[in-house]
């Protein structure tokens, strides 16, 4: 109660109420995902930093920047065994890039620095554990800036190892790119890329929407949710440029002839080796390699990558019929597409809505989806769209929208979302 009340005597800091901490958990990490800036979640001690978990992992796993403030017994009872008490290092260490106590208020803001970069720069969940009695002592200290404290992220490798990268794309007839999370935001460098070498551009589930989906170059995605373009574009390639993918095995990214850009080197070479792999920021990397590569006009290649487009197309509207009983998921995917607003934030909840959303729906690259990755946890879905819904983050008023899994209720859903115009919330 002591963060909390100075929390509400802050102007600077909002503060949103929820009725469990797995969904505050929720929130933060949706946020760090549509964004990249921290959001914080707090909790009490015991059971309210156990109900963070879940949500806790999601972050984790997605590597998205999250802040936990978590209560602690008062530092005299810390270890004999209190009321609400558990080991709260040893319980968020397994989750954090950076997890500490707080023990003394001379420790504060050089810990709370800390603990933003440390999510910031390792894209993950930072927790500072405040005991108690330390919550409600004062403390005046200067926040401490950021500036000169983060490095600049806009780096990348050297220039001969981008031109192996450009050379290996040159031999290359067949040239594939593979987009994942780490090239969104990048949508129109990768189209210069994909029109300068002649290439399709397919996403993975979490890079949906990195460009236009009705775009000529896009294939879709690939994987369990795929289509049949993307699919056979990749079977039949002979070269990958994967840039900002994690390798899911939902992916079912084939080894292949290999180009590979990631921030994390971690990443670079994590399944499969690659002929040229640069570390960096893709949107430093993706314009010089651009750059670097011969234009090549492959006619017959442009011609075949249409040709299995306009046949997925074609696919997906004969499955949307209207006249089969009960209503069908490709027919509520298209009425979706036709009505949902070109700044829309989409939240994905898990379950069978999540392959229908990922083969039938048609993004654009100003819509957002954010979901559930690498967990994949059921009860996303809302706190993924209550995060955006109080934000004031955003250039657009979006519209919200939460796709659930609805498999007995789908024609009541259906007619609701009919209904609404302004926002979508089922």
């Amino acid at each position: 109660m002591g963060v909390v009340d100075a929390v509400r005597k802050s102007s600077k800091v909002k503060y949103i109420q929820v009725r469990h901490e797995e969904v505050a958990a929720f929130m933060a990490s949706a946020y760090g995902k549509l964004t990249g800036n921290v959001a914080a979640c707090l909790s009490v001690s015991g059971p309210g930093t156990t109900n963070l978990a879940t949500g806790l992992y999601d972050a984790s796993l997605d590597h998205a920047p999250v802040l936990v403030l978590s209560g602690m017994v008062a530092r005299q009872f810390i270890g004999p065994g209190s009321l609400q008490e558990i080991d709260q290092y040893s319980f968020f260490e397994p989750i954090c890039v950076f997890n500490k106590i707080l023990m003394s208020e001379d420790q504060t803001t050089m810990l709370a620095t800390l603990a933003l970069k440390h999510a910031l720069l390792d894209r993950g969940v930072s927790n500072i554990g405040v005991p108690n009695d330390l919550q409600k002592l004062p403390c005046d200290m200067q926040v401490q800036p950021f500036e000169g404290r983060m490095p600049n992220l806009a780096f990348g490798v050297e220039d001969t190892l981008i031109g192996k990268a450009a050379k290996t794309i040159d031999q290359a007839e067949r040239p594939v790119i593979i987009a994942g999370f780490g090239a969104r935001g990048q949508g129109n460098k990768l189209l210069k890329l994909a029109e300068k070498i002649s290439a399709p551009i397919v996403t993975t589930f979490r890079a949906k929407g990195v460009i236009d989906e009705d775009h000529a170059l896009c294939a879709g995605c690939h994987g369990g949710i795929g289509s049949t373009a993307a699919a056979e574009l990749v079977r039949k390639s002979d070269l990958l440029v994967v840039i900002g993918s994690s390798f899911s095995d939902l992916t079912q990214l084939p080894q292949k002839k290999m180009v590979q850009i990631d921030i994390n080197m971690k990443m670079i070479a994590k399944k499969y080796p690659v002929e040229a792999g640069l570390l960096g920021n893709s949107a430093i990397l993706i314009p010089k390699l651009t750059a670097k590569v011969q234009p090549k006009q492959n006619t017959d290649y442009l011609n075949e990558i249409s040709k299995l487009k306009q046949a997925w197309t074609l696919q997906l509207l004969r499955e949307a019929d209207a006249s089969l009983k009960p209503i069908r998921p490709p027919y509520i995917m298209k009425v979706l597409n036709e009505k949902i607003e070109a700044y829309a934030v989409i939240s994905l909840d898990v379950g069978e809505n999540c392959w229908w959303f990922g083969r039938n729906f048609q993004m654009k690259k100003t819509q957002k989806m954010v979901m559930s990755g690498l967990l994949a946890s059921m009860g996303f879905g809302l706190p993924g769209a209550m995060e955006p819904a109080t934000s004031k983050n955003t250039t657009h008023k979006p519209t919200i929208i939460v796709i659930i899994n609805t498999a007995n209720t789908i024609p009541i859903i259906f007619k609701i979302l009919l209904m609404v115009t302004n926002r979508l919330i089922s």
